[in-house]
C-alpha cells in the first residue's frame, strides 16, 4: 500500500537533516567549531520564540510555527540514530547564517538587514537551544501569570505578531493595533473563534486574565 504524503513528512525532514548534516560533515565542519560555552539557554529559548517560533515548531519552546520545517521531527530520527549534539547545533548555526538561495528564512547574519539581524552571542544561543533541546520530546516551563510577556510568547507568539513581546508569528493577526478590550481579549483566548484554539482548560483563569492585560495595555496606543 502506498503510504500517504503525509504520513511521510516527517522521515522527509528528518532525511533533509541528515543531508544537511552530512554536508557540513564532508565540508570539515561535523564537529563543534563555534565556542557555545557563551550561550545562554534562557535567552536562547526566548530568542527562538521571538524570531523562529513564528516558522518553526519545537515543543521545548512551546512553539507551532508551520512555515519552516517542524524541528522537533527534523532532529528526532538522527538523533536516535546517534547523531552528536554538536552537529545539530552546526547545522543550525549555519541554516541561520547562511539561509541559501530563494529561502525563505532570514539571513541572520547580514547586518545591512537591521530587522532581522542577529548578535554573534544570540545566534549561537538559539542555536545552543535547539541542539539541546529538538526531538527530545522536552516540554517548556510553565511561564507564570507574573511575566505576561514571557507567557504572551510561549503561548501565543508563535501566531501573532506583538511587538512588545518581541514575537512575529504571522498565523494569526497582528495584535499591536487590536482594539478590543480586556473582556473581549479574554474571551477571545478562552474561547477561540476565527481558526483560533480555545485556551480554557490549557491556561489557568489566572493566565488568561493576565494576558488579556497585557494586551491591552502594551499595544500601540
Amino acid at each position: 500500500m502506498r503510504r500517504s504524503n503525509r504520513a511521510n513528512r516527517p522521515r522527509r525532514l528528518a532525511l533533509s537533516a541528515l543531508l544537511a548534516a552530512a554536508a557540513l560533515a564532508s565540508a570539515g565542519c561535523g564537529a563543534t567549531t563555534v565556542d557555545r560555552s557563551d550561550a545562554d539557554p534562557v535567552a536562547g529559548q526566548e530568542l527562538f520564540v521571538q524570531r523562529c517560533g513564528g516558522c518553526h515548531t519545537l515543543a521545548a519552546a512551546g512553539t507551532q510555527g508551520q512555515t519552516g520545517p517542524n524541528l522537533d521531527d527534523g532532529f528526532g530520527f538522527p538523533r536516535e540514530q546517534g547523531f552528536p549534539e554538536s552537529t545539530f547545533f552546526e547545522v543550525t548555526l549555519e541554516k541561520m547564517e547562511k539561509p541559501g538561495y530563494g529561502s525563505v528564512m532570514p539571513d541572520f547574519d547580514n547586518p545591512d538587514d537591521p530587522d532581522n539581524f542577529l548578535e554573534e552571542h544570540e545566534l549561537v544561543s538559539i542555536a545552543d537551544f535547539v541542539a539541546s533541546n529538538a526531538g527530545t520530546g522536552a516540554e517548556p516551563p510553565e511561564a507564570s501569570a507574573d511575566d505576561p510577556e514571557s507567557l504572551f510568547a510561549t503561548s501565543c507568539g508563535s501566531c501573532h505578531v506583538f511587538t512588545p513581546a518581541g514575537t512575529s508569528g504571522t498565523t494569526g493577526p497582528s495584535l499591536d493595533d487590536t482594539t478590543l478590550g480586556v473582556e473581549e481579549v479574554a474571551r477571545q483566548i478562552a474561547e477561540g473563534g476565527g481558526g483560533m484554539p480555545p485556551f480554557e482548560g490549557q491556561l489557568t483563569d489566572e493566565q488568561i486574565e493576565a494576558l488579556a492585560e497585557y494586551v491591552t495595555s502594551a499595544r500601540r496606543r
